[in-house]
């Protein structure tokens, strides 16, 4: 009985020291790609510098929090992130074909900011 409760009280105070609710990498991918304003422009950047993503993913992330800097009026951040996509797109060996899709599959688009659409 004293075990457990010594159990129960470490893991209560284990949940304790993590934090609720800590976005993963994927949902803040999400957020990113279907919010708007500041809420998408952080999960973007959480996203990004998390390390996780690369290659597509990572163009798409740079592109929709250029998107959304652009809408902010933030043009010099726009444009550097549109700039740091374009370096690792052309760092691949096979480009992205944004007007085709992959294999049956359709392919993933950078979302436009709400005054583009």
């Amino acid at each position: 009985m004293h075990r457990r409760r010594i159990l129960v009280g470490v893991v209560g105070l284990l949940g304790a020291l993590i934090p609720a609710g800590a976005p993963a990498a994927a949902n803040d991918f999400r957020s990113c790609r279907d919010g708007s304003g500041d809420t998408a422009i952080a999960a973007c950047t959480r996203a990004i510098e998390s390390g996780k993503f690369s290659g597509p993913d990572l163009i798409v992330l740079l592109h929709n929090r250029a998107a959304e800097y652009r809408y902010k009026g933030d043009r010099g951040r726009a444009a550097a992130d549109v700039e740091t996509a374009m370096d690792i797109e052309h760092s691949l060996r096979r480009p992205i074909r944004w007007d085709q899709p992959s294999r049956g599959k359709e392919p993933t688009l950078p979302v436009a900011p709400r005054g583009i659409r």
